[in-house]
């Protein structure tokens, strides 16, 4: 469902798309329940369902293709301190003859063989022997697999990845706020994070949406649910969300919604959009 921040965060994503021969690596920063995520899945949909219109007329794709016939563009991985880089880039797996050994590819080489689209969530988590990887990825579209293989990637490549910024950097406003989450982001790389390294990406910080956008979206996608009770759930959302989102206490000022955000993530479970709409 499309609002005015949907939109405006949609273009910028777009405009972040746009380079020849293909675009840079994109790193969507913003607060938790932000929708990050979900920019980019949706952005690669409307792709997939362009190419799939275009290989129709040719049947010449070999790309998977979802439930529905559309082709499975995007790959979302969940990457923490935990994740073994073989886990990504791959393994030698024994075969059914004794002794022999084969190379099996893992999601990430594949998707950079076939040209997948890939998105990283909370690309901060990622562990030291995952960045190193990543690091000529970024830098140079070519995966390093170690054993001496490397794989170049395919030019239909993309790769995306998010970053959560914090709800206090988003709620300064006009040109300070802008100059606050650039620091904020640039800092995090510094600090060890190489992956996260101004030079490698190309960042895109969006806004949550405002409480009326939910609201609208809400009552959009739930018609049957009455407004009594959808604006409840709003209502709790309120309390517990920690996003930074606009019109949270119209009464407050903005030191007291910082605050009370601050405080119902040290006390309580953050909600997020999701939580609320019902929607993965």
């Amino acid at each position: 469902i499309q609002t005015e921040t949907t939109t405006r965060n949609m273009s910028l994503l777009g405009v972040a798309m746009s380079c020849d021969p293909h675009p840079p690596p994109v790193l969507i920063c913003g607060p938790l329940g932000s929708g990050k995520s979900s920019l980019v899945r949706e952005l690669a949909r409307l792709c997939s369902s362009f190419e799939s219109s275009i290989d129709s007329l040719d049947n010449k794709t070999s790309k998977a293709r979802d439930r529905h016939g559309q082709l499975d563009e995007l790959l979302e991985l969940h990457v923490d301190e935990e994740t073994d880089s073989k886990n990504l880039l791959g393994s030698y797996v024994a075969t059914d003859i004794p002794g022999e050994f084969v190379w099996m590819p893992g999601p990430l080489t594949a998707a950079a063989r076939v040209g997948r689209w890939v998105l990283i969530e909370d690309v901060e988590k990622c562990p030291e022997e995952i960045q190193a990887a990543l690091l000529r990825l970024l830098e140079e579209r070519i995966l390093p697999l170690g054993v001496g293989k490397e794989e170049k990637c395919h030019p239909g490549f993309r790769l995306f990845g998010t970053c959560i910024t914090s709800a206090r950097v988003l709620s300064s406003s006009g040109a300070n706020s802008h100059n606050a989450r650039r620091k904020s982001v640039a800092s995090v790389g510094a600090g060890g994070k190489r992956v996260l390294h101004p030079n490698l990406w190309r960042k895109v910080h969006v806004d949550p949406l405002p409480f009326s956008e939910l609201r609208e979206v809400g009552r959009r996608l739930h018609p049957n649910i009455p407004h009594s009770i959808s604006d409840a759930a709003l209502d709790v959302l309120r309390k517990l969300d920690g996003s930074g989102r606009g019109e949270v206490f119209a009464t407050r000022t903005a030191e007291n919604q910082i605050n009370n955000a601050s405080d119902s993530n040290q006390h309580s479970t953050t909600a997020e959009v999701r939580d609320i709409l019902g929607h993965g």
